[in-house]
């Protein structure tokens, strides 16, 4: 029986202690629009229904699903 040699590369892996500390990993920056939290209570938009309605019409007409 032969052996092999293996390789084990140890990396270390630390989270932030905060969440200021954190750094978005979706290319825009911490404090830009994509990245700030929104308020507890948003209140919908009255014509919420309509806008879910078109998105699911642009996905069944773009998508075929």
């Amino acid at each position: 029986m032969s052996s092999l040699p293996v390789l084990v590369l140890g990396i270390a892996v630390t989270a932030p202690t905060t969440a200021e500390q954190a750094r978005p990993t979706n290319g825009f920056s911490r404090s830009g629009p994509w990245n700030t939290k929104l308020p507890a209570h948003v209140p919908l938009d009255p014509r919420s229904a309509e806008i879910v309605d078109n998105i699911k019409l642009d996905k069944e007409n773009n998508y075929g699903t």
